[in-house]
């Protein structure tokens, strides 16, 4: 798997995302341990930041 961008600033290896919830500005998500960041989501990534989690062929 790749990484995903999900913000101008920012690209994550999906297989990394501990959780994505929604936030007072939008979607955010955050990474597993050791890192424990959080991120913003831009409404245009949150996409395709999904769709790396959609089985492949669907």
């Amino acid at each position: 798997m790749g990484f995903v961008r999900v913000h101008r600033n920012h690209a994550v290896n999906p297989g990394r995302v501990r959780e994505v919830r929604p936030a007072s500005s939008g979607w955010e998500l955050r990474l597993e341990s050791p890192v424990n960041k959080v991120l913003p989501v831009s409404r245009r990534s949150l996409d395709s930041l999904l769709e790396a989690y959609r089985p492949s062929g669907r």
